[in-house]
Protein backbone atom coordinates (compact mmCIF):
# COMPACT_ATOMS: atom_id res chain seq x y z
CA UNK A 1 0.00 0.00 0.00
CA UNK A 2 1.38 3.41 -0.94
CA UNK A 3 1.11 6.37 1.35
CA UNK A 4 -0.21 9.44 -0.46
CA UNK A 5 0.94 12.87 0.62
CA UNK A 6 -1.38 15.80 -0.02
CA UNK A 7 -0.59 19.46 0.38
CA UNK A 8 -2.69 20.66 3.27
CA UNK A 9 -3.49 23.98 4.83
CA UNK A 10 -1.79 24.62 8.20
CA UNK A 11 -3.42 22.59 10.91
CA UNK A 12 -2.96 19.66 13.32
CA UNK A 13 -0.61 16.96 12.06
CA UNK A 14 -2.16 13.68 10.89
CA UNK A 15 -1.24 10.77 13.16
CA UNK A 16 0.86 8.01 11.60
CA UNK A 17 -0.96 4.77 10.87
CA UNK A 18 0.69 1.38 11.29
CA UNK A 19 -0.14 -1.64 9.14
CA UNK A 20 -0.02 -5.39 9.53
CA UNK A 21 -0.33 -8.39 7.24
CA UNK A 22 -3.57 -10.36 7.19
CA UNK A 23 -4.22 -13.92 6.05
CA UNK A 24 -6.74 -14.41 3.26
CA UNK A 25 -7.58 -17.88 2.00
CA UNK A 26 -7.06 -19.11 -1.55
CA UNK A 27 -9.99 -21.29 -2.51
CA UNK A 28 -10.04 -23.11 -5.86
CA UNK A 29 -13.39 -23.85 -7.45
CA UNK A 30 -14.84 -26.48 -9.74
CA UNK A 31 -17.39 -25.46 -12.35
CA UNK A 32 -19.97 -27.83 -13.80
CA UNK A 33 -22.63 -27.00 -16.33
CA UNK A 34 -25.98 -28.76 -16.15
CA UNK A 35 -27.96 -27.47 -19.08
CA UNK A 36 -28.58 -23.79 -18.38
CA UNK A 37 -27.39 -24.11 -14.79
CA UNK A 38 -23.81 -23.57 -13.71
CA UNK A 39 -22.80 -25.30 -10.48
CA UNK A 40 -19.80 -23.99 -8.52
CA UNK A 41 -18.19 -26.03 -5.78
CA UNK A 42 -15.11 -25.42 -3.66
CA UNK A 43 -12.25 -27.89 -4.00
CA UNK A 44 -11.28 -27.29 -0.39
CA UNK A 45 -12.94 -29.70 2.03
CA UNK A 46 -14.99 -28.14 4.79
CA UNK A 47 -13.32 -28.74 8.14
CA UNK A 48 -15.11 -29.87 11.28
CA UNK A 49 -17.49 -27.43 12.92
CA UNK A 50 -19.88 -27.42 15.91
CA UNK A 51 -23.20 -29.13 15.39
CA UNK A 52 -25.19 -26.51 17.27
CA UNK A 53 -24.86 -22.76 17.71
CA UNK A 54 -25.32 -23.16 21.45
CA UNK A 55 -22.15 -25.28 21.62
CA UNK A 56 -20.08 -22.26 20.60
CA UNK A 57 -21.53 -20.09 23.36
CA UNK A 58 -20.96 -22.83 25.95
CA UNK A 59 -17.34 -23.31 24.83
CA UNK A 60 -16.61 -19.60 24.96
CA UNK A 61 -18.17 -19.26 28.41
CA UNK A 62 -16.10 -22.18 29.71
CA UNK A 63 -12.76 -20.98 28.31
CA UNK A 64 -12.99 -17.23 28.79
CA UNK A 65 -16.07 -16.32 30.86
CA UNK A 66 -14.83 -12.78 31.60
CA UNK A 67 -14.16 -11.82 27.99
CA UNK A 68 -16.62 -9.31 26.57
CA UNK A 69 -18.86 -10.88 23.95
CA UNK A 70 -20.92 -7.85 23.01
CA UNK A 71 -21.09 -4.17 23.90
CA UNK A 72 -23.50 -1.36 23.17
CA UNK A 73 -23.44 2.36 23.81
CA UNK A 74 -25.70 3.40 26.66
CA UNK A 75 -27.69 6.69 26.85
CA UNK A 76 -24.69 8.33 28.56
CA UNK A 77 -22.31 7.21 25.80
CA UNK A 78 -20.56 4.61 27.96
CA UNK A 79 -20.31 0.96 26.94
CA UNK A 80 -22.78 -1.57 28.31
CA UNK A 81 -21.06 -4.95 28.09
CA UNK A 82 -22.04 -8.60 28.38
CA UNK A 83 -19.34 -11.22 28.88
CA UNK A 84 -19.42 -14.79 27.63
CA UNK A 85 -20.19 -16.08 31.11
CA UNK A 86 -22.97 -13.56 31.61
CA UNK A 87 -24.45 -14.31 28.19
CA UNK A 88 -24.59 -18.04 28.84
CA UNK A 89 -26.41 -17.44 32.13
CA UNK A 90 -28.87 -15.08 30.46
CA UNK A 91 -29.43 -17.43 27.53
CA UNK A 92 -30.30 -20.24 29.96
CA UNK A 93 -32.71 -18.00 31.88
CA UNK A 94 -34.44 -16.68 28.78
CA UNK A 95 -34.46 -20.16 27.27
CA UNK A 96 -36.23 -21.43 30.38
CA UNK A 97 -38.84 -18.68 30.03
CA UNK A 98 -39.48 -19.77 26.45
CA UNK A 99 -39.73 -23.44 27.47
CA UNK A 100 -42.18 -22.50 30.23
CA UNK A 101 -44.37 -20.87 27.58
CA UNK A 102 -44.26 -23.99 25.38
CA UNK A 103 -42.82 -22.16 22.40
CA UNK A 104 -41.96 -24.32 19.39
CA UNK A 105 -41.65 -24.30 15.60
CA UNK A 106 -45.45 -23.96 15.50
CA UNK A 107 -45.34 -21.16 18.11
CA UNK A 108 -41.97 -19.43 17.59
CA UNK A 109 -40.50 -16.25 19.04
CA UNK A 110 -40.95 -13.20 16.80
CA UNK A 111 -38.76 -10.12 17.28
CA UNK A 112 -40.16 -6.95 15.72
CA UNK A 113 -37.48 -4.43 16.69
CA UNK A 114 -33.92 -4.04 15.48
CA UNK A 115 -30.44 -4.75 16.79
CA UNK A 116 -29.81 -4.30 20.50
CA UNK A 117 -28.56 -6.26 23.49
CA UNK A 118 -32.01 -7.58 24.37
CA UNK A 119 -32.52 -8.82 20.80
CA UNK A 120 -29.28 -10.80 20.94
CA UNK A 121 -30.06 -12.25 24.36
CA UNK A 122 -33.48 -13.40 23.17
CA UNK A 123 -31.98 -14.98 20.05
CA UNK A 124 -29.32 -16.86 22.04
CA UNK A 125 -31.89 -17.93 24.60
CA UNK A 126 -34.06 -19.33 21.82
CA UNK A 127 -31.09 -21.12 20.25
CA UNK A 128 -30.20 -22.64 23.63
CA UNK A 129 -33.75 -23.89 24.22
CA UNK A 130 -34.26 -25.17 20.68
CA UNK A 131 -37.02 -22.64 20.02
CA UNK A 132 -37.06 -21.12 16.52
CA UNK A 133 -37.12 -17.34 16.33
CA UNK A 134 -37.64 -14.83 13.56
CA UNK A 135 -36.27 -11.29 13.36
CA UNK A 136 -38.71 -9.21 11.34
CA UNK A 137 -37.82 -6.06 9.42
CA UNK A 138 -38.67 -3.10 11.73
CA UNK A 139 -40.05 -0.97 8.86
CA UNK A 140 -42.90 -3.48 8.55
CA UNK A 141 -44.07 -2.13 11.90
CA UNK A 142 -42.77 1.44 11.92
CA UNK A 143 -43.09 2.61 8.32
CA UNK A 144 -45.90 0.62 6.70
CA UNK A 145 -49.32 2.21 6.67
CA UNK A 146 -51.42 -0.94 6.39
CA UNK A 147 -49.01 -3.42 8.07
CA UNK A 148 -49.67 -5.79 5.18
CA UNK A 149 -46.27 -7.53 5.21
CA UNK A 150 -46.21 -7.72 9.00
CA UNK A 151 -49.68 -9.27 9.01
CA UNK A 152 -48.52 -11.83 6.45
CA UNK A 153 -45.49 -12.73 8.58
CA UNK A 154 -47.49 -13.07 11.80
CA UNK A 155 -50.24 -15.10 10.11
CA UNK A 156 -47.62 -17.43 8.62
CA UNK A 157 -45.59 -17.95 11.80
CA UNK A 158 -48.40 -17.97 14.42
CA UNK A 159 -45.98 -16.74 17.14
CA UNK A 160 -46.26 -17.76 20.76
CA UNK A 161 -44.34 -14.68 21.94
CA UNK A 162 -43.65 -11.30 20.34
CA UNK A 163 -40.89 -8.91 21.41
CA UNK A 164 -40.63 -5.19 20.64
CA UNK A 165 -38.03 -3.04 22.38
CA UNK A 166 -40.13 0.13 22.54
CA UNK A 167 -43.78 -0.63 23.24
CA UNK A 168 -44.87 2.91 22.42
CA UNK A 169 -43.24 2.90 19.00
CA UNK A 170 -44.64 -0.53 18.05
CA UNK A 171 -48.05 -0.18 19.70
CA UNK A 172 -50.02 0.53 16.50
CA UNK A 173 -48.51 -2.39 14.62
CA UNK A 174 -49.04 -4.79 17.53
CA UNK A 175 -52.64 -3.69 17.99
CA UNK A 176 -53.35 -4.14 14.28
CA UNK A 177 -51.62 -7.48 13.71
CA UNK A 178 -50.74 -9.47 16.85
CA UNK A 179 -53.68 -11.56 18.13
CA UNK A 180 -54.97 -10.66 21.58
CA UNK A 181 -54.00 -14.02 23.04
CA UNK A 182 -50.31 -13.73 22.13
CA UNK A 183 -47.99 -12.53 24.89
CA UNK A 184 -46.01 -9.39 24.08
CA UNK A 185 -42.69 -8.51 25.73
CA UNK A 186 -41.16 -5.01 25.71
CA UNK A 187 -37.96 -3.70 27.22
CA UNK A 188 -39.74 -1.94 30.10
CA UNK A 189 -43.01 -3.87 30.14
CA UNK A 190 -45.00 -0.90 28.85
CA UNK A 191 -47.35 -1.23 25.86
CA UNK A 192 -50.15 1.35 25.47
CA UNK A 193 -53.57 -0.28 25.36
CA UNK A 194 -52.38 -3.79 26.12
CA UNK A 195 -50.73 -5.82 28.86
CA UNK A 196 -47.06 -6.57 28.31
CA UNK A 197 -44.28 -8.47 30.04
CA UNK A 198 -40.95 -6.80 30.77
CA UNK A 199 -37.77 -8.19 29.28
CA UNK A 200 -36.30 -8.50 32.79
CA UNK A 201 -39.06 -10.94 33.73
CA UNK A 202 -37.70 -13.35 31.13
CA UNK A 203 -34.06 -12.63 31.94
CA UNK A 204 -34.56 -13.39 35.65
CA UNK A 205 -36.28 -16.75 35.15
CA UNK A 206 -34.60 -19.51 37.17
CA UNK A 207 -33.19 -22.20 34.82
CA UNK A 208 -34.60 -25.70 35.27
CA UNK A 209 -35.57 -27.98 32.42
CA UNK A 210 -33.94 -25.76 29.79
CA UNK A 211 -30.69 -27.75 29.79
CA UNK A 212 -32.62 -30.90 28.97
CA UNK A 213 -34.24 -28.99 26.11
CA UNK A 214 -30.79 -27.90 24.97
CA UNK A 215 -29.54 -31.50 25.03
CA UNK A 216 -32.35 -32.42 22.62
CA UNK A 217 -31.26 -29.81 20.07
CA UNK A 218 -29.53 -31.32 17.04
CA UNK A 219 -27.86 -30.02 13.89
CA UNK A 220 -31.11 -30.20 11.95
CA UNK A 221 -33.18 -28.44 14.62
CA UNK A 222 -34.68 -25.24 13.23
CA UNK A 223 -32.73 -22.26 14.54
CA UNK A 224 -34.75 -19.50 12.94
CA UNK A 225 -37.04 -18.42 10.14
CA UNK A 226 -35.38 -15.84 7.91
CA UNK A 227 -37.67 -13.87 5.63
CA UNK A 228 -36.88 -12.74 2.11
CA UNK A 229 -37.01 -9.01 1.46
CA UNK A 230 -40.50 -8.94 0.01
CA UNK A 231 -39.44 -6.26 -2.45
CA UNK A 232 -41.37 -7.79 -5.35
CA UNK A 233 -44.01 -9.83 -3.53
CA UNK A 234 -44.87 -11.00 -0.02
CA UNK A 235 -41.87 -12.15 2.07
CA UNK A 236 -41.16 -15.89 2.17
CA UNK A 237 -39.92 -17.70 5.27
CA UNK A 238 -36.61 -19.54 4.83
CA UNK A 239 -36.07 -22.32 7.36
CA UNK A 240 -32.55 -22.08 8.81
CA UNK A 241 -31.10 -24.93 10.88
CA UNK A 242 -28.23 -25.02 13.37
CA UNK A 243 -26.16 -26.99 10.86
CA UNK A 244 -26.66 -24.33 8.21
CA UNK A 245 -25.49 -21.54 10.50
CA UNK A 246 -22.50 -23.47 11.86
CA UNK A 247 -21.25 -24.69 8.48
CA UNK A 248 -21.75 -21.19 7.10
CA UNK A 249 -19.46 -19.79 9.78
CA UNK A 250 -16.83 -22.48 9.19
CA UNK A 251 -16.68 -21.68 5.48
CA UNK A 252 -16.10 -18.03 6.25
CA UNK A 253 -13.36 -18.95 8.70
CA UNK A 254 -11.55 -21.01 6.05
CA UNK A 255 -11.93 -18.31 3.42
CA UNK A 256 -10.60 -15.69 5.86
CA UNK A 257 -8.07 -17.42 8.16
CA UNK A 258 -7.23 -14.11 9.80
CA UNK A 259 -10.50 -14.33 11.72
CA UNK A 260 -9.21 -17.39 13.57
CA UNK A 261 -5.70 -16.06 14.06
CA UNK A 262 -6.58 -12.79 15.80
CA UNK A 263 -10.15 -12.18 17.03
CA UNK A 264 -11.02 -8.73 15.66
CA UNK A 265 -13.61 -6.28 16.91
CA UNK A 266 -16.78 -6.35 14.83
CA UNK A 267 -18.77 -3.17 14.40
CA UNK A 268 -22.07 -4.90 13.83
CA UNK A 269 -24.62 -2.53 12.32
CA UNK A 270 -26.18 -4.70 9.59
CA UNK A 271 -29.83 -5.49 10.41
CA UNK A 272 -30.27 -8.92 11.97
CA UNK A 273 -33.45 -9.58 9.99
CA UNK A 274 -31.24 -9.69 6.88
CA UNK A 275 -29.18 -12.72 5.85
CA UNK A 276 -25.92 -10.75 5.77
CA UNK A 277 -26.42 -9.23 9.20
CA UNK A 278 -28.29 -12.08 10.86
CA UNK A 279 -26.70 -15.26 9.46
CA UNK A 280 -23.35 -14.05 8.19
CA UNK A 281 -22.25 -11.43 10.73
CA UNK A 282 -24.23 -11.61 13.97
CA UNK A 283 -23.82 -15.39 14.13
CA UNK A 284 -20.10 -14.72 14.39
CA UNK A 285 -20.42 -13.29 17.88
CA UNK A 286 -21.59 -16.61 19.31
CA UNK A 287 -19.26 -18.77 17.19
CA UNK A 288 -16.28 -17.05 18.69
CA UNK A 289 -12.91 -18.67 18.65
CA UNK A 290 -11.84 -19.75 22.13
CA UNK A 291 -8.49 -18.00 22.35
CA UNK A 292 -6.41 -16.61 25.17
CA UNK A 293 -6.15 -13.20 23.54
CA UNK A 294 -8.86 -10.71 24.40
CA UNK A 295 -9.59 -7.42 22.71
CA UNK A 296 -11.18 -4.40 24.27
CA UNK A 297 -13.52 -2.24 22.25
CA UNK A 298 -11.66 0.78 20.99
CA UNK A 299 -12.77 4.40 20.94
CA UNK A 300 -15.41 5.56 18.52
CA UNK A 301 -13.47 7.62 15.98
CA UNK A 302 -16.64 8.79 14.26
CA UNK A 303 -17.25 11.03 17.27
CA UNK A 304 -14.21 13.08 16.27
CA UNK A 305 -15.12 13.42 12.60
CA UNK A 306 -16.62 16.17 10.50
CA UNK A 307 -18.85 15.71 7.50
CA UNK A 308 -17.40 16.97 4.23
CA UNK A 309 -20.08 18.72 2.19
CA UNK A 310 -18.25 18.16 -1.08
CA UNK A 311 -17.58 14.43 -1.00
CA UNK A 312 -20.29 13.54 1.57
CA UNK A 313 -17.81 11.60 3.68
CA UNK A 314 -16.51 12.05 7.19
CA UNK A 315 -12.97 13.07 8.04
CA UNK A 316 -11.09 13.02 11.31
CA UNK A 317 -10.92 16.54 12.67
CA UNK A 318 -7.14 16.22 12.84
CA UNK A 319 -7.13 16.00 9.01
CA UNK A 320 -7.27 19.45 7.50
CA UNK A 321 -7.67 18.45 3.86
CA UNK A 322 -10.25 16.31 2.07
CA UNK A 323 -8.13 14.15 -0.24
CA UNK A 324 -11.15 13.05 -2.25
CA UNK A 325 -12.25 16.60 -3.01
CA UNK A 326 -8.74 18.09 -2.86
CA UNK A 327 -9.93 21.00 -0.80
CA UNK A 328 -9.37 22.45 2.62
CA UNK A 329 -11.90 21.13 5.13
CA UNK A 330 -12.17 24.48 6.84
CA UNK A 331 -13.45 25.94 3.62
CA UNK A 332 -16.24 23.53 2.80
CA UNK A 333 -17.12 21.13 5.61
CA UNK A 334 -19.59 21.32 8.42
CA UNK A 335 -18.39 21.17 12.00
CA UNK A 336 -20.79 18.56 13.32
CA UNK A 337 -18.75 15.85 15.03
CA UNK A 338 -21.02 12.91 15.62
CA UNK A 339 -21.02 9.18 16.03
CA UNK A 340 -22.79 7.81 12.99
CA UNK A 341 -24.07 4.76 14.87
CA UNK A 342 -24.40 5.73 18.51
CA UNK A 343 -28.02 6.85 18.09
CA UNK A 344 -28.97 3.50 16.53
CA UNK A 345 -27.61 1.48 19.47
CA UNK A 346 -25.26 -0.49 17.24
CA UNK A 347 -23.89 -3.59 18.88
CA UNK A 348 -20.20 -4.44 18.78
CA UNK A 349 -18.82 -7.92 19.19
CA UNK A 350 -15.34 -7.93 20.69
CA UNK A 351 -14.25 -11.36 19.51
CA UNK A 352 -14.87 -13.19 16.31
CA UNK A 353 -15.74 -16.46 14.64
CA UNK A 354 -14.72 -19.84 15.68
CA UNK A 355 -16.82 -21.12 12.82
CA UNK A 356 -17.69 -19.07 9.81
CA UNK A 357 -18.73 -18.75 6.14
CA UNK A 358 -21.40 -18.46 3.49
CA UNK A 359 -24.72 -20.28 3.56
CA UNK A 360 -23.97 -22.34 0.42
CA UNK A 361 -20.75 -24.14 -0.31
CA UNK A 362 -19.55 -21.84 -3.03
CA UNK A 363 -16.24 -20.33 -3.97
CA UNK A 364 -14.01 -17.56 -2.79
CA UNK A 365 -11.96 -15.80 -5.42
CA UNK A 366 -8.20 -15.95 -5.04
CA UNK A 367 -7.06 -12.75 -3.37
CA UNK A 368 -3.47 -11.84 -2.56
CA UNK A 369 -2.75 -10.90 1.07
CA UNK A 370 -3.54 -7.28 1.82
CA UNK A 371 -2.31 -4.90 4.40
CA UNK A 372 -4.80 -3.24 6.69
CA UNK A 373 -4.48 -0.65 9.41
CA UNK A 374 -3.70 -2.26 12.73
CA UNK A 375 -5.96 0.17 14.50
CA UNK A 376 -8.94 -0.31 12.18
CA UNK A 377 -10.52 -3.20 14.06
CA UNK A 378 -10.55 -1.20 17.28
CA UNK A 379 -12.46 1.76 15.90
CA UNK A 380 -15.64 2.51 14.06
CA UNK A 381 -14.12 4.82 11.48
CA UNK A 382 -15.63 2.71 8.68
CA UNK A 383 -19.12 3.66 9.81
CA UNK A 384 -18.92 7.19 8.45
Amino acid sequence: MTNVSTQAAPGPAVAAVSYRDVAIGRTEAEFHRDGEIWRVRSREALQDYPQRMSDCLATGAARHPERVLVAQRGPDGNWITITYGEMLARARSIGQALVDRSLSAERPLVILSGNDLEHLQLALGALWAGVPFSAVSPPYSLVSGDFGKLRHVVDLLTPGLVYAADGRAFARAIEAVVPAGVEVVTRDGILPGRAATSFDALAHTRPGSVDAANAAVGPDTIAKFLFTSGSTRLPKAVTTTHRMLCSNQQMLRQAMPELARVPPVLVDWLPWNHTFGGSHTSASCCTTVARSTSMAAGPCRAASMTRCATCARSHLRSTSTCRRAGRNLAGHSSTMPRCARRSSRASISTSLPRRASRRRRGTASSVSPRRIAASASASCQALA
